[in-house]
Order: structure tokens, then C-alpha cells, then sequence
């Protein structure tokens, strides 16, 4: 007697469905691929940045080391009105450097002159394109 009373009936019980929609499915595949993309972005504007930065460290580099054979005189170019240009490698790569000289008189001290040395680099496939320019200045006494 006890079970007939406690009898249930499944079919009375409301059936709920729990699986997402075609509609819910699209747009969380629309939310990933707009996150995907920008992180693909990001990613690839950093790449980029890091590549200039070695080219731009690397092309410093060539410029203080050819001031550096300048200053020692290592290198066979007298310091006048000029220009002088060539190549150098450095990180498998080669440059293509020019060096400007500018001689400039001291009004006040007539036995010294400055020689404005400016070095441009740039990489050897794009000449036209400088990535790095370094100054220096000497003082050259005459006797």
C-alpha cells in the first residue's frame, strides 16, 4: 500500500533544455576571433619593433666603431671638407656607412679648429634609408 502512494509520474516533471543555441555558439566564436586578432596584432607590431631596435643598435655600433677608428687613426681618411663612404659587416649584415666632415674656425682661438664628423649608416640593400646618425667633434690645434 505504501508504494502505490508513493508512486511518481516522470512525464509530469517539466523537461528543461540545457544545450546553447546556434546563435549563442556564433557569437562566442565572433568574441574568440576578434580576441585572436588582436593579439595576433599586437604580436606582430612588437616583432616588428624588436627588428628595428637590432638593426638601430647594431647600425650605433658601426658608427662608433668607425669614430672610434677615426679618433685612433685607423682608418685611412685625413679629416678635411669631405665625405668618405663604404661598407662594414656586423650580425651577418652588411652596412653601407658614409662619414661628412665640416671644418669650423674658432673666432676666438685662431690657432684651433673643429672638425664636425657625422657618421650615417645604413643597411647596404637600402643606402638611401638611414637608421643611425652619430656625431662627434674634434679639436684640431695648428701650429
Amino acid at each position: 500500500m505504501l508504494h502505490k502512494k508513493l508512486k511518481v509520474r516522470f512525464n509530469s516533471i517539466p523537461s528543461v533544455n540545457k544545450a546553447f543555441t546556434l546563435i549563442e555558439i556564433l557569437i562566442a566564436l565572433v568574441i574568440i576571433s576578434l580576441a585572436t586578432t588582436a593579439l595576433m596584432s599586437a604580436i606582430s607590431s612588437t616583432i616588428t619593433q624588436i627588428e628595428y631596435l637590432n638593426d638601430k643598435t647594431k647600425a650605433h655600433f658601426v658608427a662608433q666603431n668607425l669614430l672610434t677608428s677615426l679618433q685612433l687613426n685607423l682608418l685611412d681618411m685625413k679629416l678635411a671638407n669631405g665625405k668618405m663612404h663604404g661598407t662594414r659587416k656586423l650580425g651577418l649584415r652588411n652596412w653601407y656607412w658614409t662619414i661628412t666632415v665640416k671644418t669650423k674656425a674658432l673666432e676666438n682661438l685662431a690657432n684651433v679648429e673643429i672638425f664636425n664628423i657625422k657618421v650615417d649608416v645604413a643597411k647596404a640593400d637600402n643606402k638611401n634609408k638611414v637608421i643611425d646618425s652619430v656625431t662627434s667633434y674634434a679639436p684640431i690645434y695648428k701650429n
